[in-house]
């Protein structure tokens, strides 16, 4: 192992604290951030590898004389220098909102009085201390320092932790100090040998090359699913719904010819949180035909559960009220979440046989009985809520999906309000963002100091800032497809954004209302997503506030999306020239500034020399349809283009090719009219029967 070169001085700017239990003593040591330290309980190492570029820093606890420590706490501070730099905010729980600072910001304001209350709403508002300072900013598992707000500069700056299975690691700069501090929550964890407490990964790069490595050094040995579009028959106001509903959604969908590949039956099925065998009037006798006709409508069944929990009027709790988990004061443990109201929900004791049990035989029958295909876990932060004997509550939370991987029996896990860090290898998509809301901002008490808040504004804002999961660790799933304007306060700009956001960033997309309420035009919207595809994210920035510029490949092409979350017009100065917008049908050049309406987005194709198709309608990206394009030559000289798209492709469009090259162009083997030359291009109209 190579050393970093530091300065003598800068050393003594860097502490470590280690808080600590010992023959029932509690003790705190701090020291200067050297590599080597020793007291009379324990000796600190710090090992390095590689250089400054892409480094790996690894701490480790020694104890002495055969010494039991039991950890609390442990905090390292080193020196970093911020300059003019943004800050990538990851929130705790994959439900917790993720943000953009500028270093000098000051986070939103979580006030002591009030988190207690917050602790309830699926947050983890006491994994540390909010001292609510400028240039103060927190982050879960990695934190990630931009260079500059330039498009095309790409350089890209993080440190991540590499034990995510061990510990919640949270990271947070210091800027009046020029410090970075690393909090690891060892709480509950027993050392009695050489432990690592501090695994980080330090890399300067390119964005995508950042994550690339990253994610590389975590070994991920999960494969990763298909990209797919689901359907999910909860609304935006939690509306339950029957069987024959469901059956009568899916016929529409087949005469439409929407090929949604999963039904996800959601909570609401079960006659009570908990109760999940013991099902609702609309559903009792009636879950095994539903699931058959499912099938046989080509369709993979999904159903929600949330196994670790159960609510006051279930058999569970009062049948079985010792399966409840107790706090320190051997008080049960009530929690409550945005998506269940003001309901309370206890936690069961994932420890307690009895739980498991009853867990293996729930799922024993949904999948060996009923046929279920998938599963949409809830609820999941409580599988660690507090640790257990001598284990941090990172590595019970880890043991806790291990367990449910092995009760689901093989069937792909959708993970939701789970420790973003743990769902990396232990689900097949996770749902990456807050509560999606009928209105932009959400409802008005969720706004103000709550990471969990329901906002359509902050779930897309957090699935762009997240894009660095979808694909990695697991497909990122969405719910930000509700294109009804039924019980539905979005603008048609804020329903299109919504939708292009969470196609391009999203591996699973969820529609979630009747199809038959979607409009004409929302509906052509949504047959653009077929066939739903991953995309190779490149980089994303927060250009100017809630404005973001993503950089992204399909296949050859590639794009940019530009969008803005604001009520005002944003100009943006493209990076590149000959981009191509399918929503205004034109072609902007290098230095020339694009105006983005208020809430509206814009997906531009960059045109190379050598395309003879510019850019076409019908998808829900320019040629992200085409599968292969043919170029014939008459012997007159003029040139015969045939394109051919893929098999799902079912969406009218237009295409636009290079002026004065094609004489007849065909789509499919169905000719083409040429409709409109602007003298840019040559605009062609294709008409499905």
């Amino acid at each position: 192992m190579s050393g970093i070169n530091m300065k003598p001085e800068e050393y003594l700017q860097g502490k470590i604290t280690i808080t600590y239990e010992i023959d029932n003593e509690k003790k705190q040591k701090v020291f200067p951030a050297a590599n080597f330290y020793r007291d009379e309980d324990f000796v600190f190492y710090v090992f390095y590898e590689g250089e400054m570029a892409l480094c790996i820093r690894q701490c480790f606890i020694e104890p002495l004389d055969n010494k039991v420590l039991k950890m609390r706490y442990f905090k390292y501070e080193k020196p970093f220098k911020y300059y003019d730099r943004t800050v990538l905010s990851n929130g705790f729980t994959s439900s917790s909102e993720c943000r953009e600072y500028y270093y000098t910001d000051r986070m939103d304001y979580f006030s002591p009085i009030l988190i207690n209350k917050k602790e309830k709403y699926c947050g983890d508002y006491k994994l540390y201390k909010h001292d609510n300072l400028k240039g103060s900013i927190y982050s879960h598992q990695f934190i990630g320092i931009g260079m500059n707000k330039i498009i095309d500069e790409d350089r890209y700056h993080i440190i991540a932790a590499l034990d995510i299975n061990t510990s919640y690691n949270m990271l947070k700069t210091i800027a009046s100090k020029d410090l970075l501090a690393f909090h690891t929550d060892l709480y509950g964890r027993e050392i009695k040998e050489r432990t690592k407490v501090l695994n980080l990964l330090t890399i300067i790069n390119t964005e995508k090359n950042c994550f690339d490595k990253y994610f590389e050094e975590l070994d991920i040995n999960r494969s990763m699913p298909k990209p797919i579009v689901a359907w999910d028959y909860t609304d935006c106001r939690g509306k339950r719904a029957t069987p024959e509903y469901i059956i009568e959604n899916i016929n529409i969908m087949k005469q439409e010819k929407l090929d949604v590949q999963m039904i996800i039956i959601n909570t609401g099925y079960e006659n009570a949180i908990g109760d999940w065998l013991n099902l609702a009037p609309a559903f009792k006798n009636k879950i095994k035909n539903l699931i058959d006709e499912i099938h046989k409508a080509g369709k993979k069944v999904a159903i929600k559960i949330d196994p670790l929990i159960c609510e006051k009027e279930s058999i569970i709790y009062t049948h079985h009220n010792h399966w409840i988990l107790l706090n320190k004061k051997e008080k049960q443990i009530v929690i409550n979440t945005p998506k269940y109201g003001k309901k309370n929900l206890y936690v069961l004791n994932i420890y307690n046989e009895e739980v498991i049990e009853h867990l293996r035989h729930v799922f024993d029958v949904m999948v060996n009985q009923w046929g279920v295909d998938a599963f949409k876990i809830g609820t999941l932060f409580v599988g660690a809520i507090m640790p257990h004997i001598n284990i941090s509550r990172a590595a019970t939370m880890t043991n806790t999906m291990k367990l449910l991987n092995e009760l689901t029996q093989g069937r792909e896990i959708i993970a939701d309000e789970v420790p973003i860090s743990i769902a990396i290898n232990n689900c097949d998509y996770c749902c990456v963002t807050p509560k999606v809301s009928r209105y932009w901002l959400g409802e008005a008490f969720n706004r103000i100091g709550l990471k969990e808040k329901g906002s359509t504004i902050s779930a897309i804002r957090t699935l762009i800032l997240r894009r660095m999961y979808n694909n990695r660790g697991f497909l990122s799933a969405t719910y930000l497809c509700n294109l009804s304007r039924k019980h539905n306060e979005l603008t048609e700009p804020q329903r299109y954004t919504m939708l292009q956001v969470a196609n391009i960033l999203g591996g699973l997309l969820s529609i979630s209302e009747s199809i038959n309420t979607i409009p004409k035009e929302e509906l052509k919207l949504l047959k653009s997503l077929f066939p739903k595809k991953v995309y190779n994210v490149i980089a994303a920035k927060e250009y100017e506030r809630d404005v973001f510029v993503c950089h992204f490949f399909l296949g050859k092409n590639e794009y940019y999306m530009i969008v803005n979350c604001t009520d005002k017009e944003k100009k943006v100065e493209l990076p590149c020239s000959g981009l191509f917008c399918k929503e205004t049908e034109r072609i902007y050049n290098e230095h020339r500034g694009i105006v983005i309406l208020p809430y509206s987005t814009k997906t531009l194709r960059k045109i190379d020399e050598q395309d003879i198709v510019i850019g076409s309608t019908g998808y829900v990206v320019p040629c992200g349809e085409i599968q292969n394009i043919i170029v014939e030559e008459t012997v007159t000289g003029n040139n015969t283009i045939r394109i051919t798209t893929e098999n799902e492709y079912i969406n009218c469009g237009s295409y636009f090719l290079k002026p004065n090259f094609a004489f007849e162009l065909y789509v499919n083997d169905k000719k083409c009219r040429m409709t409109n030359f602007d003298g840019q291009t040559e605009k062609y109209v294709y008409e499905i029967d």
